[in-house]
């Protein structure tokens, strides 16, 4: 019976012994998160950040670089490692297990200071296996599509929820259009499904079309049987992107989404967000990556000073801008003049002023130059005739003064004689 009991043990202290530790082993997180302000910024921090999607995507590259920025003008002195989970194009995430896995090998002699996490699959990931590959690492999520109690509810998880203004934007494309159906083209993917569950919580909302036309999985090479059965004065929305090849297929990037389109239709395009402003696209309210990057980044700095992710409430709703294509909208008939109050235009057709205006104003400065130099030459060519003038009438003056003096004097000589 005893050595059973024994060997039962040493089994047990073999597995505890070889079962991997999460990325940074809780005390020493602990220590961290207790140092004084100015000591923890004199240490080198380590901040891991997980992005959803592959880097050449356009919206994890724009993420990318507010969050490099933002540290950048953090007052700590951090060193930033990103990893790519790949959940557009591998949607089914079958090697979700061994991303972890090689996250944790790969981070395994690295104390990790913070978590970041870059939109839904990548949270939804970090969020069940926490504390499994993460243990008490605090994380700071960005690019949540929508809010959820569950993320605001864990002591270790605070971050900012991506805020689209899509309801603005429909509003504002049956404003400009006058065309009561909206067609909405999204896909099948995890960040597509939450799209339309949110499209579905706004569709009644006042001011909104009433006929919406939701078309999923739209594959270039159908855009023509699939979107051009409708008429072209019928407003697109892209709330997802186009599939390159098969229904499943790879999905086509955003900046090449609205020039395709335009190739096969003419329909006015509308979207949401900067990453799909491109040739084509007339605009909206539009959430910008950048930006939404950087909010992340100043929460996780009070982290890094030293306070707990539940004592950083979450931002909620972000701000956006109203961004219009002049040339967009001047294709589609729609006056550049009734646009939203504060809205930025782009691509406006110049004037010959505004295009020129450094040659108009150098010919008009040279211009006046010239005409001032005149001016100042005919008064002094002026002034000078006014001297010789007054010079010869002096003379003359001079001249009969002498005449009369030479007179007076010879009269004068005369008497004397």
């Amino acid at each position: 019976m005893g050595t059973s009991r024994l060997g039962k043990t040493l089994i047990i202290l073999s597995l505890l012994l070889t079962e991997p530790a999460a990325i940074l082993p809780a005390p020493a997180r602990a220590q961290t998160q207790q140092n004084s302000q100015p000591e923890a910024r004199d240490k080198r921090v380590n901040i891991l950040v997980i992005h959803s999607y592959h880097p050449g995507l356009s919206w994890t590259k724009k993420t990318k670089e507010g969050i490099e920025e933002g540290f950048q003008q953090s007052p700590h002195q951090t060193t930033v490692f990103h990893e790519f989970l790949d959940a557009k194009r591998y949607p089914n995430l079958h090697h979700k297990n061994t991303f972890l896995e090689g996250i944790r090998n790969k981070y395994q002699h690295t104390d990790i200071d913070l978590l970041m996490v870059a939109d839904d699959p990548g949270l939804n990931l970090v969020f069940n296996d926490h504390k499994k590959y993460f243990s008490d690492l605090p994380v700071v999520f960005l690019g949540i599509n929508h809010i959820q109690d569950k993320f605001l509810n864990k002591p270790w998880l605070t971050g900012v929820f991506e805020s689209h203004s899509i309801a603005e934007t429909l509003i504002e494309a049956k404003r400009q259009t006058g065309v009561n159906h909206m067609i909405v083209i999204s896909d099948s993917t995890e960040t597509g499904k939450a799209s339309q569950k949110k499209l579905r919580s706004i569709q009644s909302t006042a001011g909104i079309a009433d006929n919406i036309h939701l078309l999923e999985d739209v594959m270039v090479s159908n855009i023509n049987k699939k979107v051009g059965s409708y008429p072209d004065e019928w407003p697109i929305f892209m709330f997802g992107q186009l599939r390159t090849g098969v229904k499943n297929g790879p999905l086509l990037s955003f900046t090449q989404e609205a020039k395709t389109i335009h190739s096969y239709v003419k329909n006015p395009i509308y979207i949401d967000n900067t990453i799909r402003f491109h040739d084509g696209a007339i605009g909206g309210k539009l959430l910008d990556a950048n930006y939404h990057a950087k909010q992340a980044v100043k929460l996780a700095n009070k982290i890094l000073d030293g306070a707990s992710p539940d004592q950083v409430p979450p931002i909620l709703k972000g701000k956006n801008k109203w961004i219009f294509n002049a040339q967009a909208l001047e294709a589609a008939n729609i006056s550049l003049k009734s646009l939203p109050a504060g809205s930025t235009l782009t691509n406006r057709r110049l004037s010959f002023y505004e295009e020129n205006y450094r040659i108009v104003w150098l010919t008009l400065s040279l211009f006046v130059l010239s005409l001032i130099t005149i001016a100042i030459l005919s008064n002094a060519i002026r002034r000078q005739k006014n001297a010789e003038e007054k010079l010869r009438a002096n003379e003359k003056q001079l001249e009969h003064i002498v005449q009369e003096r030479t007179a007076e004097l010879q009269e004068a000589l005369s008497s004397l004689q």
